[in-house]
């Protein structure tokens, strides 16, 4: 049944009854021209987006195509915080975070985490790369390119994470991801998945 909008953030039916919870945008920062993040104050909303915010953050952080780095900002956070009151949780943990994009106003969260991985050089090590180096949007970035897929193993072999206690977590383009397990799987590194959409099926 077609729906309209009805006020901030709540959806409604033709016929009157709210299909979603009522949400207030507190809060939106744009990036480039189909790019932005925005910030929820809401309970229990359905929503097909990954969080980027922690479980102790009081607002929903919301993000969309090109931030498949969102799942981590949200683990990487809510580690720290653990770390910091003694709470336990994923107090343990180091991450190792790759982050791809095709142009370098893409990235969102890289200001972040590289200065967490600066901060905090025991629990994160934090890498991003640019997949077309040549485009006008990259002339001012000087650092790693390439998808982030083809320089994986050049990554693992420098951090040497222990494979027996290793996750490796793809999130983003099933190509990205297709590729990544095909490389990574043959050498038995376990392998993890979050992925935005389908590859169709060919028929």
């Amino acid at each position: 049944m077609p729906s309209e909008q009805d006020g901030p953030g709540e959806v409604k039916s033709r016929s009157g009854h709210p299909k979603l919870s009522r949400a207030t945008i507190v809060r939106r920062k744009d990036f480039t021209d189909d790019l932005f993040v925005q910030w929820l104050g809401v309970e229990g909303i359905e929503r097909p987006y990954s969080i980027a915010s922690a479980a102790y953050e009081p607002l929903i952080e919301l993000v969309a195509t090109v931030t498949g780095v969102a799942p981590y900002v949200s683990m990487v956070r809510q580690c720290l915080h653990d770390r910091a009151t003694d709470t336990g949780g994923r107090a343990g943990h180091v991450f190792s975070v790759m982050h791809g994009a095709s142009h370098c106003d893409e990235f969102v969260y890289d200001s972040e985490l590289r200065r967490l991985s600066e901060e905090h050089p025991h629990v994160i090590q934090y890498v991003s790369s640019v997949s077309r180096p040549s485009a006008a949007r990259n002339a001012e970035w000087n650092g790693p390119v390439g998808r982030i897929n083809t320089i994986l193993e050049e990554c693992l072999e420098r951090w040497s994470p222990p494979k027996e206690d290793t996750v490796i977590y793809l999130c983003g383009n099933p190509g990205m991801i297709d590729d990544a397990k095909a490389r990574l799987l043959p050498r038995d590194w376990s392998v993890a998945q979050e992925q935005y959409w389908q590859r169709p099926k060919r028929g």
